[in-house]
């Protein structure tokens, strides 16, 4: 039967078992080379770059177990590991940014003719590699934990990320259909049931760094809105009716986009996320008991809970959050650990 150039489904991977590898990372991929008489192309595999998982690979993780992947070192398609590779890395190497590979393809496999060709049209731009390793705290992030894989750090978001440094074993290298879809690397992953993931290099990134300018400036908004509330809250005051409102459109709508996300990916909530979850809806079940307002039920359609005020909407979003991750970290087969994202 012949094999197609298609990511498989997720009942597909989950058919198959367990995967023999932990971990995987897509990057765009620019050929350094192309060497046409010998079916091969060069270039970086993997970066050193930091992925908007809160991920990045040092050049060094690699270099320990390096050996263990040369000795058996099959390039497949779509990580479908289960099928005999379309391929072998005739050559890899740590450089100072990354991990640089020499891909060469056996053209007799159908398989690897038509990936072959699809590279050389760039119709196929994508590569991923897949390794063993576990992050300190099992994706808890505390900054300063560290184990015999690398250590939680700050970020270039300011956030804890996770800098593999030591210890990685590559499994595999794969070529993968999925130039710019981000969902088709969540669920290629989530089938296999594996660490989080994310592409980098992808079309939103722009995108991504508009809107966390925009949650900086919320950010902003919020503190000076908390610093004036104390102030008058000192001499018996309180924010007026129109202000409590206003605050609360932003309130609402954040936590139904930001936690909706994580729901809808089926991702657990890591524990820092839960307790903010737990803490947002405990605040608006309070101010909404004490408006005299009743228990919201929990399941408006899209337009009852557009037309619903803010208190309302939050607290249906808060509390539709907190089921749903708890349902989600009873489930088998999705992600292992907190989102990354």
């Amino acid at each position: 039967m012949a094999r197609d150039l298609r990511v498989p489904t997720e009942e597909e991977y989950r058919s198959h078992g367990a995967p023999p590898f932990g971990h995987v990372r897509a990057i765009g991929f620019e050929p350094l080379g192309l060497d046409e008489a010998s079916h091969a192309v060069e270039g970086l595999v993997s970066t050193d770059q930091w992925a908007r998982d809160g991920q990045r690979i040092l050049p060094t993780a690699w270099a320990r177990n390096l050996p263990v992947y040369q000795a058996n070192p099959i390039v497949t398609f779509a990580h479908s590991w289960w099928e005999i590779p379309i391929g072998l890395a005739a050559e890899v190497r740590i450089e100072a940014n990354g991990l640089w590979a020499r891909l060469e393809f056996d053209v007799e496999d159908e398989l690897a003719a038509r990936v072959w060709q699809a590279i050389v049209s760039r119709r196929l731009r994508t590569t991923s590699v897949a390794w063993d390793g576990q992050p300190a705290g099992n994706w808890n992030p505390r900054l300063g934990d560290a184990n015999e894989f690398g250590e939680w750090v700050e970020g270039p978001d300011g956030n804890p990320g996770f800098e593999w440094r030591d210890n990685l074993t590559l499994m595999e290298i794969s070529v993968v259909p999925i130039p710019a879809d981000t969902g088709a690397v969540f669920g290629m992953a989530r089938g296999m049931g594996l660490a989080p993931v994310r592409m980098l290099g992808s079309a939103d990134e722009a995108e991504e760094a508009r809107a966390m300018e925009h949650l900086k400036r919320l950010t902003g908004a919020a503190e000076g809105l908390r610093n004036w509330t104390r102030h008058i809250a000192k001499g018996g005051g309180a924010p007026s009716p129109a202000v409590i409102e206003q605050a609360l459109n932003p309130i609402s709508d954040l936590l139904e986009i930001a936690t909706g996300g994580q729901a809808r990916e089926g991702k657990v909530l890591s524990a820092a996320n839960k307790a903010k979850v737990k803490a947002a809806l405990e605040a608006l079940q309070e101010l909404y008991a004490g408006a005299g307002g009743e228990e919201a039920d929990g399941g408006p359609d899209d337009a009852e809970r557009h037309a619903a005020p803010p208190i309302e909407r939050g607290l249906w979003a808060a509390r539709q959050t907190s089921q749903r991750a708890a349902e989600a970290s009873r489930e088998e087969g999705l992600w292992h650990g907190a989102g990354t994202e």
